[in-house]
Formats: structure tokens, sequence, C-alpha cells
């Protein structure tokens, strides 16, 4: 009796487990809650104030930066379109980092490697 309790009980917890079939979804929460206010839920930027993110041939040659970018912000002398500064950001750590840069480059880049903490 105690087994077929135990049984029914596992069973209903399970059915209330929600899982993710959607891969690098800490990377989409945190893109969607720092990065896409300004660079857009499609990476397509806003307007002439903020860059869009999808230049693939652009992320590329500056993949090794993309970190640090993130980490301690974009100056005014940096900027490559837009016309709005990045602000650093010490909240995101290294790990909240990579998963927003492997969300993105699953979503939008398509590059072969994916990131890791050591970038």
């Amino acid at each position: 009796m105690k087994i077929f309790i135990f049984g029914v009980f596992l069973i209903f917890t399970l059915s209330f487990c929600q899982y993710s079939t959607q891969p690098f979804k800490e990377g989409k929460v945190a893109y969607d809650f720092y990065c896409a206010p300004c660079h857009g839920t499609q990476a397509e930027g806003l307007s002439h104030l903020y860059p869009g993110l999808l230049d693939t041939t652009y992320i590329r040659s500056h993949r090794t930066e993309l970190n640090n970018w993130i980490r301690q912000g974009i100056s005014s002398a940096q900027l490559r379109h837009g016309q709005t500064e990045m602000p650093e950001n010490k909240k995101l750590n290294d790990i909240d980092i990579v998963n927003i840069l492997n969300y993105c480059n699953q979503q939008f880049w398509h590059l072969k490697e994916e990131f890791q903490l050591t970038q």
C-alpha cells in the first residue's frame, strides 16, 4: 500500500513539472531582461539609438570581445552603430554572460562553436 501511495504521489508530482525543450533557456531569460529593452527581442536594435545584433560577420570578427563589452559596456569612441553608449553591467556573472551569448548564437548568429567560460 505504501508503494502504491508513493507511486501515485510521484506521478502526481511529475505531472506538474515543466520540462523545457528550449535550448539556452537561461540565456533567453537573461537576454529578455537585460538586453532586449535596447537591442530588441529579435536583436533588431532600436532605430538609430541602439544597434541590432544581427551582423554575423561583425560578431564573428569580435567574438573574443563580446564578453567584455557586455561586462564593461561600450563607450562612444567604440560605437559602430547607434548613438547611445552601452553601460557596464556588473549584475551579470560570467555564467549569465555565456548563457546570453549562447542564446544569441543559437537564435541569431549560428556560429559553429558555442561560447565557453574561458572566452
